[in-house]
């Protein structure tokens, strides 16, 4: 009731043109600052060994003017943690992560950087927590022999059968709505019709509001795809995973999506989608269980912001893997300047 008595407040100002600041990458950046990245799931359990590291890093986004902080939640579900032998840390995860991102909260809210939150929020604690819901895939190390190998290459997709990992996606969207602190749900990485499927129904019945999260790329041939797949995204792509998530749906974002390939995405969903809209773009590549990182050109970073808000009315804006504080304030510039 609370988290949806907070979006109602929300939508009316971005009803009204506000833009609103995500906060950044946040396993990328804990991996930047020397987090140990763990081998099969990645920055699932970093919450659980760095929590120090995870609550700075959130505050130096709210420092930079990030409204909006994604809990570090992105890979913590059964699915991914049960290869890493911790699929009995899930809910200790997902609790710990949501932890973090409070006190940095707490700790930010006297810092004189911290802008008051707009009128209609001046009630609610600020700024704004979600959780994240992810098909980020569970990974098991390929049989072969690892001294000819870059070990980095020796990872694959371990899903359980769709029933369990159906469950494993339930299991921590639920555990996120127990989350007083939560008010949405931002699902992340949604690039194809089977695991997202199952991730947004489990988003949609949890009770929160939620983010369709989509994530794409732009083909050597110049076609526009689902991220990491074949598949053309097109508007009848987005209705399907639109209706995955049913009734909770509040908005879409593009994200884990690089500058390039942003416009083309905002384009397809306005097609469909006519409600609230966000973008958080990567930068940079992935080998798992590293990003390799990229400099970002601020400058061209917030042209780029700024077209995406005139032409498609872009409400929501962040950034995804390989970006940084530097380029949430660069954003948090852009929006305050409208």
């Amino acid at each position: 009731q609370g988290a949806w008595e907070t979006w109602k407040r929300v939508e009316s100002l971005v009803r009204e043109g506000r833009c609103f600041v995500i906060d950044g990458g946040v396993g990328t950046e804990l991996e930047r600052r020397g987090a140990k990245m763990d081998q099969k799931g990645w920055s699932c359990a970093t919450q659980l060994y760095e929590p120090e590291l995870v609550t700075a890093v959130h505050g130096d986004y709210i420092r930079a003017g990030a409204e909006i902080v994604i809990a570090n939640t992105y890979a913590s579900n059964r699915n991914v943690m049960a290869p890493s032998g911790l699929g009995d840390k899930v809910g200790h995860a997902i609790e710990e992560a949501v932890r973090c991102a409070v006190s940095a909260r707490n700790a930010a809210s006297s810092s004189s950087s911290l802008g008051p939150p707009p009128g209609e929020l001046r009630d609610t604690e600020w700024p704004l927590i979600a959780g994240s819901l992810s098909t980020h895939p569970p990974s098991a190390l390929e049989t072969g022999n690892e001294g000819e190998r870059d070990p980095r290459e020796m990872l694959r997709a371990a899903w359980p059968s769709p029933s369990v990992e159906a469950e494993g996606f339930q299991e921590a969207a639920d555990l996120l709505a127990r989350e007083p602190a939560v008010r949405f749900l931002f699902t992340e990485m949604m690039k194809d019709r089977q695991h997202a499927a199952r991730a947004l129904k489990a988003a949609g019945s949890c009770g929160l509001p939620v983010f369709l999260g989509i994530s794409t790329q732009i083909r050597r041939d110049g076609s526009l795809v689902l991220w990491g797949s074949e598949i053309e995204f097109t508007a009848e792509v987005l209705r399907f995973l639109m209706e995955c998530v049913g009734r909770n749906l509040v908005g879409v974002s593009i994200m884990h999506t690089n500058f390039s390939a942003m416009l083309p995405t905002l384009r397809v969903v306005r097609q469909v989608w006519d409600g609230p809209l966000g973008a958080y773009p990567d930068h940079g590549s992935f080998r798992m269980p590293n990003w390799e990182f990229g400099e970002v050109d601020l400058d061209e970073a917030a042209r780029h912001a700024e077209r995406w808000i005139e032409e498609c009315g872009l409400r929501f804006l962040g950034g995804c893997c390989g970006t940084g504080p530097d380029l949430i304030q660069t954003f948090s510039a852009v929006c305050r300047s409208r």
